[in-house]
């Protein structure tokens, strides 16, 4: 069973460096150069894992859809993308320069609503969609592991 662990703030939440790709293109023929690397913070909250406008112009993906997202200002259209996500080994969002050492993709493609993180650091959220193929342990002194 693959795991990782970090450290993490609790003002913030866990931040992770994730991996996305176009969701129609099989894993084995992803190359670097469709990839995106962005920061995604891990919301429990999130029933969908999500991406910003910017994470899909980068994979220059177009909407697959339209869905209802409920948020806290009430519930908005927005669009959806078809993608593939991939965890890091290696980097991390406090230092991205960290070479990755292993990419591991989650086999299923993600139907991602598209949200506006506003002026935060992270370009994703991880929501329940892809935490429930595995564990995800959360410890006061601000501490977390994620084994799948």
């Amino acid at each position: 069973m693959p795991a990782f662990s970090g450290q993490f703030d609790w003002r913030a939440g866990p931040i992770w460096n994730v991996a996305f790709a176009p969701g129609g293109i099989p894993v084995e023929e992803i190359r670097d150069s469709d990839l995106h690397v962005c920061p995604a913070l891990v919301d429990t909250g999130a029933s969908a894992t999500c991406v910003s406008r910017s994470v899909a112009a980068a994979l220059g993906l177009e909407p697959a859809g339209k869905t209802d997202m409920q948020t806290a200002g009430g519930a908005v259209d927005v669009n959806v993308y078809d993608i593939k996500m991939a965890f890091l080994f290696g980097a991390t969002p406090d230092n991205p320069g960290q070479a990755v050492r292993h990419i591991q993709f989650i086999d299923d493609v993600i139907r991602a609503p598209e949200f506006d993180p506003g002026d935060n650091r992270y370009r994703a959220l991880i929501g329940r969609d892809i935490l429930r193929i595995g564990v995800l342990s959360l410890s006061f002194d601000g501490h977390y592991t994620f084994g799948y």
